[in-house]
């Protein structure tokens, strides 16, 4: 399970003879606590914009293929029109009509 700050706020220490100042380890825990709150919201803020991005990236790959598909739509038109206009030729040449 990760430490949060609140773990390191609630985080006590017993007393010794030769040991640490109490009020300098507390005010380095509430610090560290700070930076912990300060990392997290930040990982977070990241995480959001990382969503958006993504969700920003579907869109275009959405509009992609809608211009892809009526791409392909007027290639099949252009090409429905080649092959009627070469018909058409052949059937004047024919000295008929296509129609």
């Amino acid at each position: 399970m990760p430490l949060t700050s609140e773990d390191v706020r609630q985080q006590k220490f017993g007393a010794s003879r030769y040991g640490y100042a109490p009020d300098e380890v507390d005010a380095f825990l509430d610090k560290l606590a700070t930076e912990i709150d300060y990392f997290n919201n930040a990982l977070l803020e990241a995480k959001s914009c990382d969503e958006a991005s993504e969700d920003r990236v579907r869109a275009v790959e959405i509009r992609v293929q809608a211009i892809e598909q009526k791409l392909a739509l007027l290639a099949t038109r252009s090409s429905l029109a080649s092959e009627l206009a070469t018909r058409s030729s052949l059937a004047s040449e024919l000295g008929g009509s296509y129609y």
